[in-house]
């Protein structure tokens, strides 16, 4: 009767913690996928200001193409442009900003719509036939402020959303790492009382028949809903139980078809090398011997999908046999974040290396994309073109290539001409070297030979 009483408190007991178990592994898995919406909606944002600073140079490119040649062509490029940017504007709201990010990106497009109604200006100065007070304004000092002025609110905007999915992904990481913990600690405190409650089901062989069933309902209970994969292994190394975890972790049809293709469940080797049945039957001999052992193993599914786990074993006795007990808690979520938190400070440490490179070389050195839109350059670059800070150069020269070139090049064609050219070229040859004037700011010519390489 004492025996029951014991019997009936652990099966609370195990209830209450593999409540508490589940509840810590969905907590696990909601600050997983947290973290993976913060990387998906950094993606977005990186693809929606690559579109919307593409399409504004394209519109800038169309204008002053129009402006110098009058050619209708161009002037259906730039409405193009003006209708894409209308496009770009709705796909901000569902980038999910917050008040604050809404706010910064309407300051930016309050310079924008100053843009446009500085190029109708130059639109009807090309029509009444006055190129030069069209050009006047296209390269006038207002329309160069409006333009530095957009691109400089469009990185506050950057820096806005890219703080905000920082913030979340280290708070996101931080929980789930957190979670995990407390799965780990909960599934230790259940193990506990698995090997306890084994104790009392099975210290007295006289147990009488309620006291029998008492038993079976507990170890029903256990092998039925532990969070973990449990397998019991006798002395002469067999596997004689197994959890309905284990069944739904492989994706099997029972708990038989496990216990019979238990020898498929593992790769043929594991990382070290060594051949996963002999060492797998070690560790149990040497659970036999010291009273347990923990490790992390690699398990596959049955069409070969790998799944990490760690596996504790514990020696324990029912009656007068002993009997080793395997308590294995899937890795895979926490080796993704894991992962993922390696990958990005990887990223970090590579961006400072290249840095130092660039900041090292003694020649001015600009990366431009496929569309010649600056992203990066050292400090050499940035003296050479009369500035001081390189954020307000790269802001200044992003996306204007031509308007930091001679307008008519030394071989007789303008600069937006032969940059078109240069981009096709790129394209299918991959490397080209030319010559270039470029103009700095204090309107003086830089002539240059310069070697562009496709990324």
């Amino acid at each position: 009767m004492q025996i029951t009483k014991h019997i009936r408190s652990l099966i609370f007991v195990f209830t209450v913690l593999a409540a508490v178990n589940l509840l810590f592994l969905g907590l696990a898995r909601q600050a997983q996928a947290d973290l993976e919406r913060a990387y998906e909606l950094r993606g977005d944002f990186v693809a929606f200001e690559h579109d919307f600073r593409m399409t504004s140079v394209q519109l800038s490119q169309s204008i002053h193409a129009f402006v110098v040649t009058g050619s209708d062509t161009q002037r259906m490029a730039f409405h193009t442009s003006i209708e894409r940017l209308s496009q770009i504007y709705e796909d901000f709201v569902y980038l999910e900003p917050t008040a604050n990010e809404m706010a910064i990106f309407r300051h930016a497009l309050g310079f924008q719509d100053n843009l446009r109604a500085l190029d109708a200006l130059a639109i009807a100065a090309q029509r009444a036939g006055d190129v030069d007070r069209a050009q006047e304004i296209l390269y006038g000092s207002q329309y160069n402020l409006y333009g530095i002025s957009f691109l400089a609110t469009l990185n506050q905007l950057n820096a806005a959303i890219f703080a905000r999915t920082n913030s979340t992904i280290e708070h996101a990481s931080s929980s789930s790492s957190l979670f995990n913990f407390f799965s780990g600690v909960s599934a230790i405190l259940l193990a506990v009382v698995v090997i306890i409650g084994s104790y009392f089901v099975l210290r007295k062989a006289h147990i009488t028949v309620d006291e029998t069933r008492a038993a079976q309902e507990l170890n029903d209970v256990i092998l039925k809903h532990s969070p973990l994969v449990m397998n019991i292994w006798s002395k002469d190394l067999k596997l004689l139980q197994t959890s309905q975890q284990a069944v739904d972790i492989f994706k099997l049809s029972s708990q038989q078809e496990y216990l019979d293709r238990f020898s498929e469940l593992s790769p043929e080797k594991q990382p070290c090398g060594s051949n996963s049945t002999k060492k797998g039957l070690d560790y149990i001999k040497l659970a036999f011997e010291k009273g347990g052992v923990t490790f992390e193993w690699i398990h596959q599914s049955l069409d070969g999908t790998p799944i990490p786990m760690e596996i504790k074993l514990m020696r324990f006795k029912r009656g007068e046999q002993e009997l080793v007990a395997a308590y294995s808690t899937d890795l895979r979520t926490t080796k993704e974040a894991a992962r993922t938190e390696e990958e990005l400070r990887t990223e970090l440490a590579l961006n400072e290396e290249i840095q130092a490179a660039l900041e090292a070389a003694s020649i001015a050195v600009n990366f431009y994309t496929s569309e010649f839109e600056l992203v990066n350059c050292n400090t050499e670059s940035v003296h050479l073109f009369g500035y001081s800070d390189k954020e307000a150069f790269v802001d200044a020269f992003s996306g204007r290539m031509s308007m930091f070139s001679l307008a008519m090049q030394p071989c007789g064609k303008t600069a937006s001409e032969m940059i078109d050219d240069l981009k096709i070229k790129v394209q299918n040859q991959g490397r080209v070297k030319f010559n270039w004037t470029f103009v700095n700011l204090a309107g003086g010519e830089i002539p240059a030979e310069v070697s562009s390489k496709r990324a």
